[in-house]
């Protein structure tokens, strides 16, 4: 699947919930919760489980609008304080990055809350996707598995060969996001 199949899938999928009215945009944020709890066993630290908590408590009626915004917020400021801490890794006046497992483990921290805050976007719209969970399994593997593999995978000359996996491994987790968007879509 290419990444323009990907979001041609996700962006009619979303269209056709949408369609449907409050039933179609719940079962999308279901399925946004669905694309992070995916990724649920990297993440270190609870913060962002309890924003997507709070989004399923929102979808079964158990939190109102006031406190699904209010966790917005907050899950707002932390994606941007992880931003803000991924910017500062990158490399001098340039948008790249080092190849090293604190720059992986940055942008993995700052994914897991882009992920989580998407959960809980108070107004939803098809246009909120759930491409950055699509994204920590590559961030979190691409070099490790390189590296189990006998590459030597911190030198410049190694960025082709982690860009090649991160595709490889951002590609699989993407089809495996349109599978249970289809299994949400015969849901509805």
């Amino acid at each position: 699947m290419t990444n323009q199949e990907y979001w041609a899938q996700l962006s009619e999928s979303a269209t056709g919930l949408f369609s449907l009215g409050e039933i179609g945009i719940r079962q999308w944020r279901r399925f946004l919760c669905a694309c992070y709890r995916r990724i649920d066993e990297l993440v270190p630290h609870s913060d962002t489980r309890q924003v997507v908590e709070t989004a399923e408590k929102f979808i079964d009626g158990r939190v109102g609008p006031d406190e699904l915004a209010r966790v917005c917020r907050d899950a707002d400021r932390a994606a941007d304080d992880a931003w803000q801490n991924v910017v500062l890794r990158k490399s001098p006046g340039s948008w790249t990055w080092p190849l090293s497992d604190e720059v992986d483990a940055v942008w993995v921290h700052y994914l897991v809350c882009s992920a989580a805050k998407e959960t809980v976007q108070p107004e939803l719209r098809p246009t909120i996707l759930p491409d950055t969970a699509a994204s920590v399994r590559a961030w979190a593997f691409a070099r490790r598995n390189l590296r189990d593999a006998g590459f030597e995978v911190v030198s410049e000359s190694a960025r082709d060969l982690v860009q090649k996996e991160w595709d490889r491994l951002s590609t699989a987790e993407q089809e495996a996001q349109i599978q249970l968007l289809l299994q949400f879509v015969r849901e509805s």
